[in-house]
């Protein structure tokens, strides 16, 4: 069987219910929820295997049934029939395997799974009350209903949106000043979640005392747009409108599934989210062009952004929560961007009459460009990704020119120089440079990185390390830059000037820190070349809300 984990939060308005678990029977099509107490037909995750096309297809029902006397009750279910005694379908999701080439599991990727039940999550999320057809029906922690009703109990319906309209107290609309290039500052409408567990948490995650609520996508057309958080702010949350990478479910989607007042949290279930965290109210109410100037103008890196183009060689840097190798997804674009997106007012080596088409990869961002981790592929297939925590992506023997080592307690650490293979008088190196996958421990002397069995101390952050070690029969010699110790280790000593000697032999390697666990990456798209090998950015496919169809996307060798 496969077990597929739905739900991160209990479940409050059905007895004796912790977690709702969805089995899939390989030999029967039908799988039931365990851990229900009472009639199993109160909440039934169903799901199916049909034949499409001579392909194998999943599809995912999941069905919950109330008795339609609830429709004034503080305890209503996410779903309103006008007609039905009882409300039956909720929510289908379609997974077509035949353009995911995911009919067999074992064949696949370990992130590819991963990915997919990403998706699942993603979509069954929306089902129990991310949605904004449900909006109107949330309720306070009384159970009074935040949205008023007409006498029949239900609110009142927006012919043109084509969903029951919510009240300010659920979603409110707001203007912010917006930079743009040229020095201008336009008017930006937002749409913001303001419930008060989702206002807490936002605030709390980004540092910012004064922020009114979370702000929704206000992109992708209808399903994307209002049914997920806004991807320039909460990039790789679960719950925004695309995949690209390393997916998680952080306390803002648990604090409004609460706040539907449907659910109780258990917020020890969320994930930790990297992504603007502590960033505070200039990064999440502004623009990305503000933050990215402000950043310039303190010296100071423009994390989570960047504004380095991709070009060959690629110049690598590393995803903002330091776990992956990645390039900055800032490309020329065929037409001008919408004004409102236009962030640029210089970029190295393009005309001044080009920068209207330049911007980041992912619409659904707002345009920012910010660091994606990415996929090799040689010939067309695929070889690895470079996430460093997975031990299938270490390079072959021959072409690890940085003696890199990836695998579960391996971070990407900033290349100072590129690194260089020496054997007699033979030099080899690769052009794609700037970043790596390294192992590294914690200890009480501080934050230690192993270069194969080499070790090299971190006094500091910034710290350079000239790294020369034999691997193989071959000198590799480099230069990296110590990460912050406190990115990683629990405890941390105080940072001082690096020994004179930072360079020891080592003892077997004994890794002392805890390590979390985070999702892999999803799907890849948007090819470009690079000698003989093929990279792939992993980048957006749009989610729509009630059918989600999950493609993998593919180009012959030949795209540039």
């Amino acid at each position: 069987m496969i077990l597929i984990d739905t739900v991160l939060v209990n479940v409050h308005h059905i007895q004796s219910v912790d977690q709702l678990l969805c089995l899939r029977n390989i030999s029967s099509n039908v799988g039931f929820a365990e851990g229900v107490n009472g009639p199993v037909e109160q909440w039934v995750c169903w799901i199916k295997r049909v034949s499409e096309m001579q392909t194998l297809s999943f599809m995912l029902v999941l069905w919950l049934l109330r008795d339609a006397a609830m429709k004034t009750s503080s305890l209503m279910q996410p779903i309103v029939s006008r007609k039905q005694k009882w409300t039956d379908e909720v929510n289908k999701i379609h997974m077509c395997t035949h353009l995911m080439e995911f009919t067999d599991f074992r064949r696949r990727q370990p992130q590819e799974f991963i990915g997919m039940l990403s998706t699942v999550k993603h979509e069954i999320i929306h089902a129990l009350g991310f949605s904004a057809g449900l909006f109107a029906f949330y309720h306070d922690k009384d159970g009074n209903p935040l949205t008023s009703r007409f006498a029949d109990g239900l609110p009142p319906f927006n012919y043109s949106l084509g969903l029951y309209q919510w009240s300010d107290k659920v979603v409110r609309k707001v203007e912010r000043s917006w930079n743009i290039r040229d020095n201008k500052i336009v008017r930006h409408t937002v749409y913001l979640l303001v419930t008060p567990r989702v206002v807490d948490e936002a605030r709390k995650h980004f540092n910012c005392p004064i922020l009114e609520g979370m702000e929704l996508e206000n992109q992708g057309g209808m399903g994307t747009e209002l049914n997920h958080w806004e991807k320039r702010l909460l990039e790789n949350e679960a719950m925004t409108g695309s995949h690209t990478q390393n997916r998680v479910l952080s306390r803002i989607t648990l604090a409004l599934m609460e706040d539907t007042g449907w659910y109780k949290a258990n917020y020890s279930m969320a994930e930790k989210l990297d992504w603007g965290r502590g960033m505070g109210c200039d990064f999440v109410r502004k623009s990305c062009k503000f933050w990215i100037d402000q950043q310039r103008q303190k010296r100071q890196v423009l994390s989570p952004y960047c504004d380095t183009l991709r070009s060959n060689p690629l110049q690598l840097t590393c995803r903002q929560d330091q776990r992956a190798v990645a390039v900055c997804n800032l490309q020329k674009f065929p037409k001008p961007l919408p004004p409102e997106y236009q962030y640029f007012d210089e970029l190295s080596g393009i005309p001044t009459e080009d920068l209207p088409y330049y911007g980041g990869s992912v619409e659904i961002a707002d345009y920012c460009p910010f660091s994606q981790e990415f996929s090799w592929h040689l010939s067309g297939e695929y070889q690895r990704s470079s996430d460093c925590r997975i031990l299938e992506n270490q390079p072959e023997i021959f072409k690890n020119y940085g003696a890199e080592k990836y695998g579960p307690h391996s971070v990407c650490l900033i290349q100072k120089s590129a690194f260089v293979m020496e054997k007699c008088e033979r030099k080899l190196s690769y052009p794609d440079w700037g970043s790596g996958c390294y192992q590294i421990s914690c200890s009480l002397q501080g934050l230690t990185v192993w270069v194969q069995d080499t070790s090299y101390l971190c006094s500091r952050a910034g710290q350079v390390l000239p790294v020369s070690i034999q691997m193989n029969g071959w000198i590799h010699e480099g230069n990296l830059l110590c990460p912050s110790c406190w990115d990683f280790c629990e405890q941390c000593p105080p940072e001082t000037d690096p020994p004179v000697a930072n360079l020891t032999r080592a003892l077997p390697l004994v890794l002392l820190s805890v390590w979390h666990v985070f999702p892999e990456p999803t799907t890849t798209v948007n090819i470009f070349k690079a000698d003989d090998w093929t990279l792939e950015l992993w980048v957006s496919v749009q989610l729509s809300l009630s059918m989600s169809v999950f493609i993998i996307l593919f180009a012959n060798s030949n795209s540039s």
